[in-house]
């Protein structure tokens, strides 16, 4: 078994009895089979899965984006802070790269902070190339998803592009609704309780589409909470909710420590051990949460 970047091999034991080994050793359809055979004389018939498709969260609706853009409805010290928290949020990832590798090696693959640091670094370039649309919150966060869908592999890069793809259509929704875009002034609460709105729609699809809940074990221990915290603090504005937000979700990864693994390669790991390492997923998404309500607070 092999994963795309993965540190070290996956070996899988089989305890086999006397009656297993002509099965084994039986011509199979399997293509990856050390016993595939092609041959039509097989009796053995293909198995049929039942496929059950599932619709993928509504994208970012080009058209109507493109007349949001002609509106001008952001001012330029709104585009700055969303420069700044994006910029923010990626710089700490690339920091906590090691600590996160370290984590994941002790109840993953090792390689989680060398994926999230892939995404970072290519969001950092966007930004820098000035090739990063911040003209709208919607394009903000389908910039996001557009960038981790192309640089980051792994469950985290599908994950995180599922999350930031739903959170666009819904903050594009409540643009084209008039709302969610002009947070000065009297629109400052309408602002954040949209970005919440947003923020709790993409926590949804991750734990949709990722298959997890709540005390799985993931990063969704972070997630989950900081949507909870952001709207219930949606009438305190801006920085106190980010605030509220980046706590709930601190605690909620710190609390991954006594949680038994029920999803992902955790799940192989020996209580003893992911008894003193909190879930990396977690930790990364407390952190860049923490470090958007530092950018917030430092500008007020």
């Amino acid at each position: 078994m092999t994963s795309l970047d993965m540190k070290g091999v996956s070996l899988t034991l089989l305890a086999i009895q006397p009656d297993m080994e002509p099965l084994l050793a039986a011509p199979a359809a399997a293509p990856a089979w050390p016993h595939h055979s092609s041959s039509s004389s097989s009796t053995a018939a293909p198995v049929q899965w039942p496929i059950r498709p599932v619709p993928l969260p509504a994208g970012l609706d080009e058209t109507a984006e493109d007349a949001t853009h002609s509106q001008g409805i952001c001012s330029d010290s709104y585009i700055a802070a969303m420069s700044n928290c994006v910029r923010a949020a990626a710089t700490t990832l690339v920091r906590m790269a090691p600590l996160l590798n370290e984590y994941d090696s002790k109840v993953g693959d090792g390689d989680c902070g060398d994926t999230l640091l892939s995404g970072a670094h290519a969001i950092l370039t966007a930004l820098d190339a000035k090739t990063f649309n911040l003209n709208t919150p919607a394009a903000t966060l389908h910039s996001i998803a557009a960038i981790v869908r192309q640089a980051m592999g792994g469950t985290s890069g599908g994950l995180y592009d599922v999350a930031f793809t739903a959170a666009a259509g819904v903050m594009q929704l409540l643009q084209q609704q008039g709302r969610g875009s002009r947070i000065a002034g009297a629109g400052q609460e309408l602002g954040v309780a949209a970005w919440g709105a947003a923020f709790a729609a993409g926590v949804s699809a991750v734990e949709r589409y990722g298959g997890a809940a709540a005390g799985c074990r993931t990063m969704l221990d972070a997630l989950l909470p900081a949507a909870a915290a952001l709207n219930e603090a949606a009438a305190a504005g801006p920085i106190a909710a980010a605030a509220a937000a980046a706590a709930a979700a601190e605690g909620g990864a710190e609390a991954t420590k006594s949680m038994r693994a029920l999803a992902g390669r955790a799940s192989y790991v020996p209580p003893e051990v992911l008894g003193s390492t909190p879930d990396p997923g977690a930790v990364a998404a407390a952190a860049w949460l923490r470090k958007i309500a530092e950018e917030l607070a430092k500008h007020g």
